[in-house]
């Protein structure tokens, strides 16, 4: 079934995926994806609450626990449009 072989390729060596800039491989597209933003200048992901972007979603959750403490923050609030892979 496909969730079956999903589930074999999280155990996988396989890594079909590679950056066209760096040769870095990943096994899933969507990691491939999010790393070509560290080849860019692309910061997609924002504070709701200041200037503040990030490159990754994660950065943006972090910046607001530690500089935002006190305001109730769901994920939502910093998503953005799925990235681009630029092209190499």
């Amino acid at each position: 079934s496909a969730s079956s072989a999903t589930h074999l390729k999280k155990h996988s060596e396989e890594k079909p995926y590679v950056c066209n800039a760096c040769g870095r491989a990943f096994r899933w597209a969507a990691g491939l994806r999010h790393h070509y933003l560290t080849h860019t200048d692309q910061h997609p992901f924002f504070c709701r609450y200041c200037p503040y972007k990030a490159k990754q979603k994660f950065q943006v959750i972090k910046h607001i626990q530690r500089h935002h403490p006190d305001v109730p923050e769901t994920l939502s609030n910093t998503t953005a449009p799925r990235p681009v892979p630029a092209c190499h």
